[in-house]
């Protein structure tokens, strides 16, 4: 066989391996359910059971709203009466009837109905938190799944194209053109690879999986995400991001709820100790006689005054507006670290598609174009291969590193931040992507 010839099948090699597409266990899931990542997000929250708990604490805490705000109930007493005159052979029965409403004092009841509103507060600032993070877990699952996806593609490609390297190689040596270093160099690097490809389609495969669970087996099975991992929209800045914290932030929303909470419990309990009202009917008939009674009381507390409990939920207050103030302290601490490492992190996502991808792309191009004529071995080949691999993986790796990023500065914000699902315009990362052309 000619050098030429089998500069031709190393061409077709080349150009099967990395302009083709998908490798060939990625074409065969190309029959399996596809679905977007916001159709993935929908049904990972769909009937989610941490919103189920938190709805039914928001209806508990409005149940206990309602309930303050009706008055006290009546009492009504019944009996029965037999009487006997001691002088005379007179005797009666006759029925007693009396009625008793025990009245709270007018700012008793208002305090009442302040400390249930707070504790509405409370739980409509738990739900918000809890749709928060439930929203940001599984876009945060999502793209986890699309990471694994590309890398398993990038290493199916790779061994695809060091399968189709390794028999032309065999065919070389076989005819007497090859070394057989070169065929056992190829032969050990097609086993390295043989072993990365399969490990990262079973992390992608497990996602799957583990995503079908917890979706509540709504997902159908064999199930794959379409589209790749981008950078995410754009982010505010620092100054900007603690701003909204400052007014979104359900954990802070959370803490000053509770502060709020505490506060209404303690002067609850002061006012507990007032003097309450009560007032009641009676209506009884003896011998001979028939008597209504009308009074109403003043319930005074002497000994009683609720000490306990006012030093109790003073103490609540105290802790609650310490955890507020911690909470507002690390909010502002977090929000500020994580938007200047998401800006450094964009920064090395950017460069990285538009400076190290394309020169990986034109080294590996430039070691083909000289292995194929001659000027250079097998290993500067597998080189600049490798190198385009590592740098595919690594933009992959920056590219979900910055979509984690996003995801913290949304939580910290309330959910105030675009979907990540709408990137900037991609980069070739892939290495079966769109490759750059070649100069003349």
């Amino acid at each position: 066989m000619p050098v030429r010839a089998g500069s031709t099948l190393l061409r077709v090699a080349f150009a099967a391996a990395l302009l083709a597409g998908a490798p060939a266990s990625h074409r065969a899931q190309a029959d399996s359910t596809v679905l977007t990542p916001a159709g993935v997000e929908a049904l990972l929250l769909e009937g989610a059971p941490e919103t189920r708990a938190s709805e039914a604490w928001v209806e508990a805490a409005r149940g206990g709203l309602s309930s303050a705000r009706i008055p006290p109930d009546v009492t009504l007493i019944l009996g029965r009466s037999d009487s006997t005159d001691r002088f005379s052979p007179l005797s009666s029965r006759d029925t007693q009837a009396a009625l008793q409403w025990d009245l709270p004092a007018p700012w008793f009841y208002a305090a009442s109905l302040r400390r249930a509103g707070a504790e509405v507060e409370v739980a409509l600032a738990d739900r918000q938190r809890t749709d928060v993070s439930l929203r940001a877990s599984a876009r945060r699952l999502v793209g986890d799944l699309l990471a694994a996806q590309e890398r398993a593609q990038i290493l199916s490609a790779q061994r695809e194209f060091l399968r189709d390297l390794s028999a032309l190689t065999s065919l070389r040596v076989k005819a007497g053109e090859g070394r057989e270093f070169d065929r056992l160099r190829t032969l050990v690097e097609l086993e390295r690879m043989e072993a990365e490809a399969s490990r990262a389609e079973a992390g992608a495969r497990g996602l799957r999986e583990a995503l079908a669970r917890l979706s509540g087996n709504r997902l159908p099975e064999g199930f794959t995400v379409e589209g790749r991992l981008g950078i995410p929209p754009e982010a505010p800045g620092a100054q900007a991001a603690a701003e909204l914290a400052a007014s979104r932030n359900p954990d802070l929303r959370l803490a000053a709820a509770r502060s709020l909470r505490a506060r209404k419990e303690l002067t609850l309990q002061r006012t507990a100790a007032s003097p309450s009202l009560f007032a009641s009917a009676e209506r009884a008939r003896d011998v001979g006689t028939r008597a209504t009674t009308l009074s109403l009381g003043l319930r005074i507390p002497l000994w009683n005054a609720n000490r306990g409990g006012i030093r109790t939920a003073r103490a609540d207050l105290v802790l609650a507006e310490a955890e507020e103030e911690a909470v507002r302290r690390q909010v502002g601490a977090r929000v500020i670290q994580t938007a200047s490492l998401y800006a450094a992190v964009l920064s090395s996502a950017r460069r990285s598609a538009a400076e190290a991808l394309p020169a990986a792309r034109r080294a590996m191009d430039l070691a083909d174009f000289s292995y194929r004529q001659g000027e250079t071995s097998l290993l500067d080949a597998l080189d600049a291969r490798r190198a385009l691999q590592a740098a595919a993986l690594e933009d992959v790796a920056l590219r979900h590193e910055l979509h984690g990023l996003y995801l913290d500065l949304d939580v910290l914000t309330g959910g105030a931040l675009a979907p990540p699902w709408a990137p900037e315009a991609p980069s070739a990362a892939a290495v079966g992507g769109p490759r750059p052309e070649k100069e003349s």
